[in-house]
């Protein structure tokens, strides 16, 4: 209801939770994924964009000092530095 009286909420807007099983030399292992809409949508160019998980081991999107091209999203080391 909420969504549908404020559409420009910055309230997450989920549209989907799932769970994937895939056996692997014989155990389970599960994948558990959320799908959602993106907050900012908006018309003006975004110039940096950061896909943060809270976690700094093997987020960063530096590689030997280059930094990737403008479309791809920097990571949490990249943000810190």
């Amino acid at each position: 209801m909420h969504l549908l009286a404020y559409p420009h909420t910055l309230v997450a807007r989920i549209l989907g939770l799932h769970k994937i099983k895939m056996v692997r030399d014989g155990k389970t292992e599960r994948i558990y994924f959320v799908i959602m809409a993106n907050v900012f949508n908006t018309t003006r160019k975004i110039q940096v964009k950061y896909d943060l998980k809270g976690s700094t081991q093997g987020r960063s999107s530096i590689v030997d000092g280059k930094m990737p091209k403008p479309d791809v999203a920097l990571k949490d080391c990249d943000w810190l530095a």
